[in-house]
């Protein structure tokens, strides 16, 4: 199914099982692509009423990735686009080693919780504003065309946070802050980060990161038992000439 763009009036989730749960709806208003401050609201099936605030605010920090120096005794761990799962995990087997100081791998080592954000790249099929979330203990770096968000755990739950950011990107809400240069496309985090959100209290958050927690559990196991289908029956059924 498309994805929804700003130019539209009401906006309801792709229904995928790995990210938006069937009672979350999501309604945006009308109004023009360069205006930044109009928000996404999220309405919940219990009523709560939910804080408005934007995506910075409710931010610890929010950094640009390192890619320092290819050395051969490069030692440091560094994540790239292509360790982004389409689950929205990581790839934590096969990054990049590069030599980095050590005061700015202290300084920018990723942390649990941390919602790594694709703001240079993306292709025609798949726009810019991939995501995914960090949650591995190590010294691992996100690389220089990737943006570190860290939730301010005090007012967001780090999970909930990551699902409501996919929810706005597969809607389209980030191609208003995309702009494109010599082929790559590129998020202009300023202007993301003063988009307004509605923000449900802690208790919900954690129930619905909890929910969608459990679909993406289900997603997963499902997609692995139709692999394991699919090479059984490849190993029953081995491919054969057949005659014209």
């Amino acid at each position: 199914m498309c994805a929804h763009y700003p130019d539209e009036e009401l906006h309801r989730p792709r229904v995928v099982l790995t990210t938006i749960p069937i009672s979350l709806i999501c309604r945006q208003e009308s109004s023009p692509i360069s205006n930044a401050d109009d928000s996404i609201h999220i309405q919940f099936p219990n009523g709560d009423r939910n804080m408005k605030t934007t995506i910075g605010d409710i931010l610890d920090s929010t950094f640009s990735g390192e890619w320092g120096s290819e050395e051969r005794d490069g030692s440091t761990q560094v994540l790239r686009t292509t360790n982004f799962n389409d689950d929205g995990s990581l790839d934590y087997a096969n990054p990049a080693f590069r030599a980095v100081p050590e005061k700015v791998v202290k300084k920018k080592q990723l942390q649990r919780g941390d919602i790594l954000l694709e703001k240079s790249g993306g292709t025609p099929k798949k726009p810019v504003g991939k995501l995914a979330f960090f949650d591995y203990e190590g010294t691992f770096l996100c690389s220089n065309f990737n943006q570190v968000m860290r939730p301010n755990r005090s007012v967001v739950v780090p999970k909930y946070l990551y699902y409501l950011l996919l929810n706005l990107y597969q809607n389209g809400v980030f191609y208003r802050y995309t702009r494109k240069t010599t082929g790559l496309q590129n998020i202009q985090i300023k202007a993301l980060l003063k988009h307004f959100i509605d923000l449900p209290n802690t208790a919900v958050q954690r129930e619905q990161a909890s929910i969608l927690g459990t679909i993406d559990d289900l997603s997963h196991s499902l997609a692995q038992m139709t692999t394991l289908c699919e090479q059984l029956v490849k190993s029953r059924f081995p491919r054969t000439a057949v005659a014209a």
